[in-house]
């Protein structure tokens, strides 16, 4: 095998990896988040860096990059009032059913999730929606070792596409 043989195997297998951990960010975490009540509050290991105090957020506040872009049915949010868009939410109980969730790669660090499903509110309403996510791949640690890869939202765009009863 060439050395381009085996630099174009090794981005093969990052993109799929990244696809498949992109995926599992979703599936895993978003979702499963909405669905078991978005109000449990997490605190942060860390203090903010902005004010300097260890804060406490909605769980799905840690699964965007700060400054991501959020629109909701229409209405933008930027992560850090990721609150806002959870409070006026938290007393809905939600499923969510996905039909599809589609990951492709943008470039190395980046992916773009297509997702269709529905979402039924309080047991009683079903709607249809379409959500599309920028996720984006961060390295941490030393370059030899500790490296580890942190998926964070970058841009989450929601909309319902029907209704029923």
């Amino acid at each position: 095998m060439t050395d381009l043989q085996k630099k174009s195997e090794l981005n093969r297998q990052l993109l799929q990896n990244s696809a498949r951990e992109t995926k599992e960010l979703l599936e895993g975490h978003y979702y499963k988040s909405w669905d078991c009540g978005v109000k449990e509050a997490r605190t942060a290991s860390q203090p903010s860096p902005v004010t300097g105090a260890v804060e406490t957020h909605a769980k799905l506040f840690f699964l965007y990059q700060p400054g991501a872009q959020i629109v909701w049915n229409g209405h933008h949010f930027t992560s850090d009032k990721i609150d806002q868009l959870v409070g006026g939410l938290s007393e809905v109980a939600m499923k969510h059913e996905l039909d599809i969730l589609n990951v492709q790669p943008m470039d190395e660090t980046h992916s773009v999730a297509t997702v269709h499903g529905r979402v039924t509110y309080d047991h009683e309403v079903t709607r249809g929606f379409v959500q599309t996510f920028i996720v984006w791949r961060q390295r941490v640690g030393d370059k030899d070792r500790n490296r580890t890869d942190k998926y964070w939202i970058v841009h989450d765009n929601f909309r319902w596409t029907s209704s029923e009863t």
